[in-house]
């Protein structure tokens, strides 16, 4: 079975950011990566919860799925 080869340049050429809506509806500039970039709680990689003085925060989630979906996502913003 032949292997295919992949460019380290495709890791160049990622998206290092992403234009999403802040609460009031206006354009923020955040990183791909950010805890802020709506991709990760619409994938279930990032979920609410709460901590135990009742602060509600985002919190990684580690599953199998959600690392596959992770890895998934990072791969087509890698164009691969």
């Amino acid at each position: 079975m032949p292997t295919t080869v992949t460019p380290l340049s495709k890791l160049a050429g990622p998206k290092s950011s992403v234009i999403i809506k802040d609460g009031a509806g206006a354009d923020r500039l955040v990183d791909y990566l950010d805890y802020d970039n709506p991709l990760w709680t619409d994938l279930g990689v990032l979920v609410n919860a709460t901590d135990k003085a009742g602060n509600v925060k985002k919190t990684l989630r580690m599953s199998f799925q959600t690392r596959k979906a992770m890895g998934d996502a990072m791969k087509r913003n890698l164009g691969l």
